[in-house]
């Protein structure tokens, strides 16, 4: 029997405000739930055999090749309402081509004849649009993860100064303007110096929840930064029995003591993470991927906006910073991106990790051994899917 094909996937309505206008605008009604083939399966987790008649369901991690709308229009079908976390890093519409180096394998020292280099230049992606283009582009795709963003979650779009301004219209539009949380400034001091302007030196991360029931923690340590000198000299001048620096301030006739050591918690505004981590080639995240953010980035977002266990997606997934760290942290996580160039350099990236995290090379968590709230242990495996065959046979047949 020939395979019923799977039904269209209804899309609700927008209904935010406000309302931007493009030549070319058009919602989503409907999405064809394109087809995924699986092309291949790594898994880190030594093979215990089952029992006669005992089954054992465990998660696999996802790794998509193609259009992220195909692929979103594949997961709505199992996964509609359950992503807990989204973060997207999608292009920014700087008008430039985005290239990475890749050392020639064997030619090392070695410059090729009328090169005069050892590497080759690839191109990963061009990041040059038409303004209605690219709004049409990012509309679609924000409604579809608005899809597949579950009641408590929330959704981290990381832009800059090309598009933000627009882009912040989108997501009043999708999510609604009272689902804005933040909007986190990254600020960083890697690049040159502007002549005609101030240095453009930060990036936009606009953050939105899908109801007002959203998580949201920032208990860890890491959302902790150290205060000033002239700080603590002001202000902490107080000294318990142990040495340690504290304050004493009086609120609605209650006082409250807080201590120097433990640092103040963090704004929206983040300069404390720099961009270097991510793009010297001596550090270890290097990925020799243009565009890289750094693993601190990201661990800040996880870790603030999702618990273990829960699925985290990026469908711009570029060098695997984002399921890099979900993996490390205990997260199941859903990745897409269709550059091949992406998704060789995140496959090798999450092997690697997760061979690491099987010998117990990583720092020990209980989160490999099943957490508290019983969400079962990290799962050190992945697959590889293509979305729609077709598709990426006419792009490298270049008819599209």
């Amino acid at each position: 029997m020939t395979p019923q094909k799977p039904l269209s996937q209804a899309v609700s309505k927008v209904k935010g405000r406000p309302w931007m206008h493009w030549v070319g605008k058009r919602g989503i009604d409907t999405i064809e739930p394109f087809p995924a083939q699986k092309v291949e399966v790594f898994s880190a987790s030594p093979s215990v055999p089952l029992k006669e008649g005992e089954e054992k369901e465990e998660w696999s991690n996802l790794l998509f090749y193609g259009d992220n709308k195909e692929v979103m229009g594949h997961l709505l079908e199992k996964y509609r309402g359950k992503v807990d976390l989204v973060y997207i890093d999608p292009p920014f519409d700087s008008k430039a081509d985005y290239i990475r180096k890749v050392e020639l394998r064997g030619m090392k020292g070695t410059a090729l004849e009328g090169e005069g280099q050892s590497t080759l230049e690839q191109v990963q992606y061009a990041d040059m649009w038409a303004n209605d283009e690219y709004l049409q582009f990012m509309y679609e795709r924000l409604i579809l993860l608005r899809e597949l963003l579950s009641e408590t979650g929330s959704i981290y779009l990381h832009c800059d100064w090309h598009q933000s301004h627009r882009l912040r219209c989108l997501m009043d539009e999708v999510f609604g303007g009272e689902n804005f949380v933040n909007e986190v400034v990254w600020g960083y001091g890697a690049g040159g110096t502007a002549k005609e302007s101030f240095s453009r030196k930060h990036d936009n991360i606009f953050v939105y929840s899908k109801s007002k029931d959203y998580h949201f923690s920032i208990e860890d340590k890491i959302f902790k930064t150290e205060y000033d000198k002239s700080t603590i000299e002001m202000h902490y001048k107080n000294i318990d029995e142990e040495g340690r620096k504290y304050r004493v301030q009086e609120k609605n006739g209650r006082q409250y003591i807080t201590y120097a050591d433990e640092g103040k918690t963090i704004t929206d505004t983040w300069t404390d993470i720099g961009s270097q981590s991510a793009t010297s080639p001596i550090s270890k995240e290097y990925q020799s991927y243009p565009t890289q953010k750094p693993e601190a980035l990201l661990e800040r977002i996880i870790k603030a906006s999702s618990n273990p266990g829960d699925l985290v997606l990026d469908i711009f997934c570029g060098s695997g910073t984002t399921p890099a760290v979900a993996q490390k942290l205990g997260r199941r996580w859903i990745a897409s991106d269709i550059n091949h160039g992406a998704i060789q350099t995140t496959s090798k990236r999450l092997q690697k990790i997760m061979k690491e995290q099987s010998q117990e090379k990583l720092p020990p968590t209980p989160l490999f051994e099943g957490d508290a709230e019983g969400r079962g242990s990290v799962s050190l495996s992945f697959e590889i899917h293509r979305v729609n065959p077709k598709f990426q046979f006419e792009v490298q047949q270049g008819k599209q």
